[in-house]
């Protein structure tokens, strides 16, 4: 039997084993966190605890290594451990003062701190974030100040980085910047500079110092991360997303960079790919709700997942009903399809959040818009309230107060709007014609003037609708050039692809890019389009009278398909005259005779003089039920012509139940109740088109017409704003002619004579 002295050497011995391995896991865990692998570290932790009772070194060091994972709250645990043993404990203190700041707990963690006798710079930093936290700005500035005062390079880089995470970048963009001047290479000083610089708005310094990084570190995910959300910040959203989505290439699953790209996308309008970024990063963050709300809008942009986005907005607002954005987002979707439900979301948007002014002026824009401009006034004059000097705020109400001859308050709001942003087109157009309905005719064309000057280069005609918040706020040329980006980026994407080229060179034409337009066209020909593209090339440019490129493309197609020998008979017609068009539609079998083929026999024969004959291949083609608008409202010119106007107006009323905000099909609706002699419809449908598309100079041409004889001051106006709109030559002509009172003497004008005439440009073709 061994005796008790034996016995204890062996248990001393054991302890003293034990002690040893821990020792030994301990150091490796020390060794695993300092490279990093987390997991491995808690692993040998763990093992070295082995169901003993943690001293307070094994706990601080265990906090230590929470901290170092990222894992606060579990940190937390460990050091309140720690301070149970030693309520003075230093790195205890300090660590849980840390977490507290960064939970924004500013005297939770100025408790903490009081523990602390180390006053060193790390200590006062920390102190300074926690006096702000508390809302003793003072106590921290004058910490900061100190600091500050300082020479030393890492200390003026700890001090910026406090600054930046206090959110007071212009003090440390300027801590960052006397680092610089030491360290003009160092890349995480540039970096840092350039991340405070963009956050104190100030892009251009913020651009030169992470293009400085990245020239460094040319594939560093967080410089192109900062420098694409400067762009971003900047509205420059294609430059962004390039960036972005080089920052997500190199650092696949970084939520907050996928996040920046799916936004930058969405304000690119590249909606397809923010959709796809949403979904990216939804797979890492799929408890984020406002993500989910945000993909849903891009899914109903985007148009083709148009009733998928609905669904899942009306999903989040019955789960969120006090989200103003939600709400909001939701009447981007349902606006044009049911104005009255938007502008019920629009309310509940104001409800849950009255200071949101894209929402206020969003509902005040869609009430004016459905004809309600006595609703819309206190909408925006709130929405000024809420933002005083917001330039979209002042033009809209302008617009308001014009629409309820309120013309003083017009011009005072219009004149406000171009002090905030001068030379704005729309504002400038606005002012234009509230100056023309006050008689102030000379300044009026003056402004006028400007606005041609000023405005984007489109082709005459209504502008093409957006989203709700662009109609309510974007800028026309904004819209325009960030659609033409769009589809230049898509058709560089994708080269080769005809739809796309199509699409951009339309947009180009329809922007008056016409030597742009005209090289995207030349290269779609040569390009292996199909049949469907090669005829709606051939539609655009016969809209714009360019019909000699059009006859190239519709030839093609005739060659393919019999249904476009019509429509190249129409640009045959509009070269080569009435003989050469018709022999073009004889060629035209049988079955490919359609409404259209109808249609624009008739049209070529009414041209000819051929009134019977005209007539009834018109009705030839009212017989197939006409498909489309474009037929409607073709045919009820026709119908106006033979003297069918009950059956002309008829026939455009019934094609407005299918497009009820078609402007073409509303302009030919008013021009045939003034033919029909129903002049009060008709100027009532006048001044409402004018006030829904100001920029269309064709209305107020066909008004000026209409009030000649009952009202020739207002007339006279009319014509006035119309030219200086932007009318075709003929047109130009003889408004001109019509002002000098020799319109009757004109030899141009013989053609245009009576209000069909002047809606139609129906001058024939110049040869």
């Amino acid at each position: 039997m061994r005796s008790t002295a034996a016995l204890l050497a062996v248990l001393i011995l054991g302890q003293a084993t034990r002690a040893q391995e821990q020792q030994q896991l301990l150091l490796e865990a020390a060794r695993l966190d300092g490279e990093h692998r987390c997991e491995e570290a808690e692993g040998a932790y763990r093992k070295a605890l082995a169901g003993r009772a943690p001293s307070a070194a094994f706990s601080n060091n265990f906090g230590n290594h929470f901290v170092a994972c990222g894992q606060p709250e579990q940190a937390r645990e460990w050091f309140e451990r720690v301070l149970q043993a030693n309520p003075s404990h230093a790195n205890a203190n300090l660590q849980l003062a840390r977490i507290q700041v960064d939970q924004k707990h500013g005297a939770e963690a100025l408790a903490h701190l009081k523990r602390v006798s180390d006053s060193g710079p790390p200590v006062q930093l920390l102190r300074a974030e926690a006096l702000q936290l508390s809302g003793q700005k003072a106590a921290a500035s004058a910490i900061l100040k100190t600091l500050g005062d300082k020479q030393d390079p890492q200390l003026l880089f700890a001090l910026g980085l406090a600054c930046a995470r206090m959110a007071r970048y212009d003090e440390a963009e300027a801590a960052f910047n006397r680092v610089l001047a030491s360290y003009p290479q160092e890349f995480d000083v540039l970096l840092n500079l350039g991340r405070a610089a963009a956050r104190a708005g100030h892009h251009e310094r913020a651009q030169h110092a992470l293009e400085a990084a990245l020239r460094i570190q040319p594939g560093s995910a967080d410089a192109l991360l900062e420098l694409g959300l400067s762009h971003a910040a900047r509205q420059d959203y294609s430059r962004a997303v390039f960036l972005l989505a080089q920052a997500s290439e190199r650092a696949p699953n970084r939520p907050e960079v996928l996040l920046a790209l799916a936004r930058a996308a969405e304000g690119a309008a590249y909606y397809g790919d923010a959709a796809l970024a949403y979904d990216r990063y939804l797979q890492l963050r799929p408890a984020d709700e406002a993500a989910i709300r945000d993909r849903a809008l891009v899914w109903g942009l985007s148009e083709a997942r148009l009733s998928e986005g609905i669904k899942e907005l009306e999903s989040y607002v019955r789960k969120h009903p006090s989200d103003a954005i939600g709400h909001f987002d939701l009447a981007q979707l349902v606006w044009r399809t049911d104005p009255d439900r938007a502008i019920r979301e629009l309310t509940a948007a104001v409800r849950a959040d009255g200071m949101l002014v894209s929402a206020r002026l969003a509902k005040g824009w869609l009430l004016y818009r459905m004809g309600k401009a006595a609703e819309a006034l206190p909408e925006l004059l709130a929405a000024k309230r809420a933002s005083p000097g917001d330039a979209r705020v002042a033009a809209q109400l302008g617009v308001v107060y014009l629409a309820l001859d309120r013309l003083s308050d017009a011009e005072k709001s219009l004149r406000e709007a171009l002090t905030l942003a001068p030379d704005t087109p729309e504002a400038l157009l606005h002012l234009g014609r509230c100056l023309m309905a006050m008689e102030r005719t000379e300044e009026a064309q003056v402004v006028l003037d400007q606005f041609q000057k000023s405005r984007p280069q489109t082709a005459r005609g209504p502008r093409k609708e957006s989203g709700l918040i662009e109609m309510a706020s974007l800028p026309e040329g904004k819209r325009i050039e960030r659609d033409i980006e769009r589809l230049r980026r898509e058709a560089a994407s994708h080269p080769g692809d005809p739809e796309l080229q199509l699409n951009l060179a339309t947009l180009l034409l329809a922007n008056g890019n016409i030597e742009d337009a005209s090289r995207e066209f030349r290269q779609l020909l040569s390009g292996r389009a199909d049949t469907a593209i090669l005829r709606k090339a051939g539609n655009a440019l016969m809209a714009v009278r360019e019909f000699g490129p059009a006859r190239e493309f519709l030839e093609r197609a005739a060659a393919e398909e019999d249904g476009a020998r019509a429509e190249l008979a129409w640009a045959v017609f509009s070269m080569d005259g009435a003989q050469a068009g018709l022999r073009v539609l004889e060629t035209v079998p049988k079955h490919a005779r359609s409404a259209d083929y109808f249609l624009i026999y008739a049209r070529i024969l009414d041209s000819s003089g051929k009134k019977e004959e005209a007539a009834g291949m018109l009705q030839k083609g009212l017989q197939l039920h006409p498909s489309h608008k474009e037929f409607a409202r073709q045919a009820s010119f026709l119908l106006l012509r033979q003297g069918r106007n009950t059956e002309a107006v008829d026939l455009l009323k019934l094609a407005l139940k299918k497009a009820p905000d078609d402007p073409d099909l509303l302009l030919g609706l008013a021009a045939g109740q003034s033919i029909a002699g129903e002049a009060l419809e008709a100027e009532r449908a006048l001044r409402q088109i004018e006030a829904k598309w100001p920029e269309w100079a064709r209305p107020y041409l066909l008004h000026a017409v209409l009030l000649e004889k009952t009202k020739p001051a207002e007339a006279r106006r009319k014509f006035q704003t119309a030219l200086a709109l932007g009318l075709t030559e003929e047109a130009r002509e003889c408004a001109n002619a019509r002002l000098d009172s020799s319109g009757a003497s004109d030899s141009t004008c013989q053609c245009m004579r009576g209000m069909l005439d002047w809606l139609e440009d129906s001058c024939p073709p110049r040869k």
